[in-house]
């Protein structure tokens, strides 16, 4: 990632995303869950980061023009 085009995604650098995974089962858990769907344990202190997953429509920032 270069600091000119840090806004504009061309590199898939801002492409990533990763998924939250229960820490007694392994479910993936939506974002503003409380009781995980698999094991119906809290989530509150049990969440750990899974795979990281490459989004395919993320948002390709064309160049910004200047207006002097």
């Amino acid at each position: 990632m270069c600091y000119q085009c840090s806004q504009c995604n061309r590199c898939g650098r801002f492409s990533y995303k990763t998924v939250l995974v229960c820490k007694t089962c392994n479910t993936p858990i939506q974002a503003g869950q409380h009781v995980c769907s698999g094991c119906n344990a809290s989530t509150i202190g049990n969440l750990k980061a899974g795979e990281m997953l490459f989004d395919t429509h993320a948002p390709v920032r064309g160049k910004r023009e200047r207006s002097f």
